[in-house]
């Protein structure tokens, strides 16, 4: 058995839609799987500009973990799967987690 050959499982990244997660759920493809990544966006498309956004041959879903809601609500296209992976972050965007107010309303929210 090859412990890197993942033909025919089905790997959901969560987070995988750039960054590190975007790079192991192309790992995971890579490897033969079905993967299937959730982001916060509306579709690949709103990713195409993003630098380390490659959703070529991934299953895109929007779904923002961080809304219970939006999780409980999700219909995903599997009745299978092999391998979770957590990878999403949290962000303020125009890099607002760098100045006071935003540094301080992320850490209020984490701790």
């Amino acid at each position: 058995m090859n412990e890197l050959d993942f033909s025919g499982r089905t790997v959901l990244v969560v987070g995988g839609s750039s960054g590190n997660g975007n790079g192991i759920a192309q790992a995971f493809r890579a490897r033969d799987a079905v993967v299937h990544v959730w982001g916060t966006r509306r579709g690949p498309e709103d990713y195409a500009l993003e630098p380390g956004s490659d959703l070529k041959g991934l299953h895109y879903a929007q779904v923002d973990v961080s809304a219970a809601d939006a999780v409980a609500s999700c219909q995903p296209p599997f009745t299978r799967l092999d391998v979770l992976v957590l990878s999403q972050g949290a962000v303020l965007y125009g890099r607002g987690e760098f100045d006071m107010q935003g540094f301080g309303t992320w850490s209020k929210s984490t701790s």
